[in-house]
């Protein structure tokens, strides 16, 4: 049975290629380009896992991962985030602060189903 992912990604084409992906594989997906709807989204749906853009308009994938971690209802949630600005150094940077793990775009299809199955 598919597991439920949030997908937070202002860029369309990359919004479309992560749902194409997360859905070929048997998920359901829940889209948003901004960190303020992810976190209603959040609250609301309980998704298994949210892939969360590090750069968005408004708050930051930072941020919202901050609100996610200090709430009760979504502190359990398993976040990956996805980014063009970040090496790989400040990626394990971003995992150490309290993301599952870092991926960086352009992503690799077969690296990201693959951590998506071993997370959910």
């Amino acid at each position: 049975m598919g597991k439920t992912i949030l997908i937070v990604e202002d860029s369309p084409m990359c919004m479309k290629l992560l749902n194409d992906l997360v859905s070929s594989v048997g998920h359901e997906t829940i889209n948003t380009s901004t960190g303020e709807e992810a976190l209603e989204l959040a609250f609301q749906h309980r998704p298994e896992l949210i892939i969360l853009d590090y750069k968005l308009p408004g708050m930051s994938g930072v941020e919202v991962n901050k609100v996610l971690k200090n709430d009760p209802r979504t502190n359990e949630i398993p976040v990956i985030v996805v980014s063009s600005h970040c090496n790989e150094r400040e990626g394990q940077q971003l995992v150490l602060s309290g993301f599952e793990a870092f991926v960086p775009k352009p992503v690799s299809t077969n690296k990201l189903i693959d951590l998506i199955s071993k997370i959910i």
